[in-house]
């Protein structure tokens, strides 16, 4: 017989992000956007994803994704790559030399308060499965990943003595 996880899916909903958040931004993929195209692509290496922040504000401005590169890497001839100022960047054609040549301007973000509830409808209307947390001056103060999810949702499961 299955088990009734809607008490457990309550709690876990009303959660605040600010209680699952990674607040280590030490810890998080942030660079700033006059960074080398060389050193995003090395970034993304450990990560699927960078958030770019301005130099001078450090405000978020973008992200770039590893599919991001995917575009940058492409051999021209492939896709039938023409160069133009509206055209992806390419290493190939030199268009590609920084993250703010690169990087997407309009970022999916959540807020601290946000709910589980909130950013799980959030990362399923955007197809995202992570999301910078920034304050009201567009500051990252943290990060939530769909794994940052499945685990506040695990531990709630187990502090209530249920096995999944």
């Amino acid at each position: 017989m299955q088990e009734d996880y809607r008490e457990v899916l309550d709690k876990f909903y009303e959660t605040k992000i600010k209680e699952v958040m990674e607040k280590r931004l030490w810890n998080l993929p942030i660079l700033e956007q006059d960074t080398e195209i060389k050193d995003v692509i090395a970034s993304l290496r450990d990560k699927h994803h960078v958030w770019i922040v301005d130099v001078d504000s450090e405000k978020l401005v973008g992200v770039i994704t590893e599919k991001d590169v995917l575009g940058i890497l492409a051999h021209p001839e492939e896709f039938g790559y023409k160069p133009s100022p509206k055209a992806t960047p390419s290493l190939y054609h030199g268009t590609a030399g920084d993250a703010e040549s690169v990087m997407i301007k309009k970022v999916v973000t959540c807020n601290p308060e946000a709910t589980i509830k909130d950013v799980i409808t959030t990362m399923t209307k955007y197809d995202v499965r992570r999301l910078p947390v920034i304050d009201e001056n567009r500051k990252i103060v943290g990060g939530v990943t769909l794994m940052d999810l499945i685990n506040r949702f695990m531990s709630i499961v187990y502090w209530h003595g249920k096995r999944v």
